[in-house]
């Protein structure tokens, strides 16, 4: 069974994935809140602000593998569960 940052890291995915992008910053930033150095969760909420504009007007699809590997990070959590 996930943890519960992992179900949060895989929400924020799925989120952001449908073109949330606050929602999955919201996410991430309470997985930070359980877990500061999770390093999964900084590199997402980094990428976020610091493309947050660009993310607003053109936000990415699970298809186009939004950035970090999307696919990449679900096979990861899949594998703990």
């Amino acid at each position: 069974m996930p943890s519960e940052v992992d179900r949060l890291i895989e929400d924020g995915l799925s989120r952001y994935g449908s073109g949330d992008v606050d929602g999955a910053l919201a996410v991430w930033e309470q997985v930070l809140a359980l877990d500061p150095e999770n390093s999964q969760a900084l590199s997402y909420v980094d990428y976020v602000r610091a493309n947050y504009e660009l993310l607003q007007t053109s936000a990415p699809s699970v298809e186009e593998g939004a950035p970090f590997g999307i696919d990449q990070s679900r096979r990861r959590i899949g594998k703990l569960a």
